[in-house]
């Protein structure tokens, strides 16, 4: 139900029960349209009749082959919050500040040889010290050798802009230390890892508007062989 109340919340027009005075003559066009008292909407098997601002009763508009519904009506029905900002001239649906969403659900470049969004329900189990814990998702990296320094063409980048932390827990099967880049490939925070070690971390992302992880062996004079996976768990971004 929920990608249907999206799409549907897409396709709804300025009929928005408050004042719309403000636009700017460039962007108004006048139209023919048809007041199409005819349509009847059902939402769960109910019919709906559609109320304004003041209480009067508002109808469905046909323009074109489209049907466009009253937001205000349409986003009282679904139980969803909406708001007008006339200096902007933006209907305003749900909560203005954006909510937390997992960083496996951005936008990215896709995995690498060496780090991808985890999708064996084998990798989403841990053992450590702790005992065994269960994720829902999660990143990887190889540590191969773990004197493969980072490098650009070995990490997974996410889109992160909007956001301003992340909060994940960080385990690994290797000694490691573990860093969180940025687009520009700036440390944004780096920390040790045991074997078998989990931590939850919450990190400010400091204005970035990529990231990328990647782990190496803290001496790197003696990595050699120093073979291994770290995991950052049920990421979010908030």
């Amino acid at each position: 139900m929920k990608k249907k109340t999206v799409a549907l919340l897409l396709a709804l027009t300025a009929l928005f029960g408050m004042g719309t005075g403000a636009f700017a003559a460039s962007n108004n066009e006048t139209i023919s349209a048809l007041l199409n008292r005819q349509i009847v909407v059902t939402y769960n098997g109910e019919k709906q009749s559609f109320v304004d601002a003041a209480g009067n009763t508002v109808y469905p508009i046909s323009y074109l082959g489209t049907t466009y519904l009253p937001v205000r009506a349409i986003s009282n029905l679904l139980n969803i919050s909406v708001d007008w900002d006339g200096a902007t001239n933006t209907v305003i649906l749900g909560s203005d500040e954006k909510q937390p969403v997992n960083l496996v659900d951005r936008s990215n470049s896709g995995g690498t040889q060496f780090s991808w969004i985890i999708t064996d329900a084998s990798q989403l189990s841990f053992s450590g010290s702790d005992g065994i814990q269960e994720f829902q998702n999660g990143v990887v990296w190889h540590q191969w050798n773990a004197n493969m320094s980072y490098n650009p063409d070995r990490v997974m980048t996410f889109d992160v802009s909007g956001y301003n932390q992340i909060s994940f827990t960080a385990a690994a099967d290797v000694r490691s230390m573990v860093t969180l880049y940025d687009q520009n490939d700036q440390t944004i925070t780096s920390f040790e890892l045991q074997p078998g070690e989990m931590v939850s971390k919450t990190i400010n992302l400091n204005g970035a508007t990529q990231i990328s992880f990647a782990s190496d062996y803290p001496d790197l004079s003696l990595a050699s062989n120093k073979d291994g996976y770290v995991y950052m768990y049920d990421p979010v971004l908030s």
